[in-house]
């Protein structure tokens, strides 16, 4: 029983022993250690330490230089989406494109005065357009009275004779003067 004991204390010591002596022959990631010529033994020594005669002296770096770069592994999976950004500011206003080509012209527009006289017997007078012409105005005047000519009690578009246009509808003009006297009525067509 006691040399058990004895035995497991002395390793316990050899060990704690070797340790210190190890950490002591490292100088800056250096390990330095004397090689007995005869029997081989090694012992680690500190950087200071001269090996004796019959000892050759080594050295050794505590690592080793770097391997080569591994392969790469497999990709790992998706992460969960993250959430959304805040909105970014506006970006500058891009710069103005170019001017297009220019379109055709349209169909020339050809306006006409068309005139009409008074009907016999009344003050009324009507003038109209053709039927391939618009109306796009008109209006008349008394021809009688100079200089004091009289007015007009009716001036306006028809879309038949009496009858006032409202819109699109019109195909002529019509005015009467007051006191009966001679009219005269145009309407403008275009085409």
């Amino acid at each position: 029983m006691f040399r058990p004991t004895m035995v497991i204390v002395f390793v316990a010591a050899l060990i704690g022993a070797t340790t210190v002596g190890f950490a002591a022959a490292t100088n800056a990631g250096v390990i330095y250690a004397c090689v007995n010529n005869s029997s081989g033994t090694i012992h680690v020594v500190s950087a200071t330490t001269a090996c004796t005669t019959n000892e050759v002296a080594l050295s050794w770096n505590t690592e080793g230089p770097q391997g080569a770069t591994g392969p790469t592994g497999p990709t790992g999976p998706t992460g969960p989406t993250g959430s959304t950004g805040p909105t970014g500011p506006t970006g500058p206003t891009g710069p103005t494109g170019p001017t297009g080509a220019t379109g055709p012209s349209g169909a020339a527009t050809t306006y006409n005065y068309r005139f009409g006289g008074t009907y016999p017997g009344t003050s009324v007078a009507i003038a109209f357009c053709q039927p391939s012409e618009k109306v796009v105005g008109g209006g008349g005047f008394s021809t009688t009275g100079f200089p004091a000519f009289p007015g007009l009690t009716q001036n306006f578009p028809i879309s038949a004779v009496g009858e006032p246009a409202y819109g699109t509808t019109a195909i002529g003009w019509q005015v009467a003067s007051e006191g009966f006297n001679d009219v005269q009525a145009y309407v403008v067509c275009a085409q």
